[in-house]
């Protein structure tokens, strides 16, 4: 990854919980990507990707993007798509 000409390691944003272990990420390209978005199974419904997603584009608009794009399967991810509907994306 980190030798793809996209990568920024700016553009990867991380949710810690209080022991200090990552346990939500959101890796994006240059381009206005949202290469990967996970969060760990026991932290599933706090919000964090939702948090990360609102980190996002606030790092994208940072930079001048006007948009961001994502790919994701509506078939296997119905709480993603539900997500990022809720945040306005089409």
């Amino acid at each position: 990854v980190s030798g793809d000409a996209e990568y920024d390691p700016a553009l990867v944003f991380l949710a810690v919980d209080a022991k200090g272990r990552a346990v939500a990420v959101a890796q994006c390209w240059t381009s206005g990507f949202v290469k990967d978005l996970a969060t760990a199974g026991p932290a599933r419904g706090q919000g964090l990707g939702e948090a990360l997603m609102l980190t996002v584009f606030a790092a994208f608009k940072a930079r001048g993007l006007a948009h961001v794009d994502l790919k994701t399967s509506t078939i296997q991810s119905a709480a993603a798509v539900r997500l990022y509907r809720r945040l306005g994306m089409v």
